[in-house]
């Protein structure tokens, strides 16, 4: 064997294993199949279904009671309901939608955590959502945070492009989250 066969060899394993880390770790879509609520409005974009719900689940630390939340299937599917305008309706694809900046701001923000609360619903109970892996976890809250895609508007976003992407960089706006990232997710 000659020392450029050798290279040879040594590039191609390389390049199976990074192809392997890629297609194990591509994007997977959480497709919400529950139709827009009929009383949702024909202009701009309302928030008070997913209010309610918070107003119900959340406490006012900002614990959210999973566990309570979980075990109601009529709040379950209303979480859905708000989803489906969420993943039919943005700022980018019906801009008339959302006249102002902070219309357009709420709508990322909310629903961004509304996805988020959804995917903790869906794999209930967890103690984290660094709980939901990637097959081939490189770095904490990959699968969560990256692998996963949610349909804002029609487009398929992780949680990490919607907070990088539009609202880190369009925004300038900290408050992406309600409560942090490693806040706990016991039942309040």
């Amino acid at each position: 064997m000659t020392k450029t066969s050798i290279a040879i060899g040594v590039l191609l394993v390389l390049a199976l294993v990074v192809a392997t880390f890629f297609w194990v770790n591509r994007p997977r879509r959480v497709i919400i199949d529950t139709p827009i609520v009929a009383a949702f409005p024909e202009q701009g974009f309302s928030h008070d279904a997913f209010e309610a719900l918070l107003r119900e689940y959340v406490a006012p630390a900002g614990q959210v009671n999973y566990d309570r939340w979980h075990a109601s299937p009529d709040s379950v599917s209303q979480l859905d309901g708000y989803l489906a305008a969420v993943s039919k309706y943005s700022p980018d694809n019906t801009p008339h939608r959302f006249p102002e900046r902070n219309d357009a701001l709420a709508y990322w923000m909310y629903g961004y955590n509304a996805y988020v609360i959804k995917t903790v619903l869906d794999r209930w109970p967890l103690s984290s959502v660094t709980d939901v892996k990637a097959p081939i976890e490189a770095v904490k809250g990959m699968g969560f945070f990256y692998q996963l895609r949610f349909s804002f508007g029609g487009e398929y976003l992780s949680l990490l492009a919607v907070e990088n992407d539009k609202i880190r960089a369009r925004y300038k706006d900290a408050r992406i989250h309600f409560v942090p990232k490693d806040f706990p997710l016991a039942a309040a």
